[in-house]
């Protein structure tokens, strides 16, 4: 689940993955990264592109900089705000309980990403460039 931490005005939201690892799903499992209500309409969404999170989603766009690399949020708690927690309980409560459905899903759906790249990679063989190349010549030559 994602990790909140607010120090001084800022609430920093700090993904369990990497940004690589959401893109990946972006592109072979979308749908993974969506809530969707009884009528089947999109009403949470998590992805990469800009630094958000309001009641329709969540965006990474940056990755810290320790050895991890995790994807993470920052966002300014505005100025007279007293009581930073339940600036963000009430702000941002919702979508963090999304952001955090989705994040326990991650690690099962990279699992079945990779399971689906490797069968497709062992469906592959790769020919010998001094065989094909022969095999090649031999055809113009007919």
């Amino acid at each position: 689940m994602a990790d909140v931490k607010i120090a001084g005005n800022t609430i920093i939201f700090t993904s369990t993955v990497t940004l690589e690892q959401i893109r990946r799903i972006e592109k072979h499992r979308p749908e993974a990264l969506e809530i969707r209500n009884a009528n089947d309409e999109i009403i949470f969404r998590v992805g990469t592109g800009s630094n958000a999170l309001n009641n329709h989603g969540a965006s990474f766009n940056a990755a810290t900089l320790d050895d991890r690399g995790l994807a993470y949020i920052s966002l300014q708690i505005p100025s007279g705000v007293t009581d930073a927690k339940r600036y963000f309980a009430e702000t941002f409560g919702q979508p963090h309980l999304h952001l955090k459905a989705i994040e326990q899903k991650m690690p099962d759906v990279l699992t079945e990403v990779e399971s689906e790249i490797n069968e497709i990679m062992n469906d592959v063989t790769m020919a010998d460039a001094v065989a094909t190349a022969a095999t090649d010549e031999e055809t113009r030559d007919e």
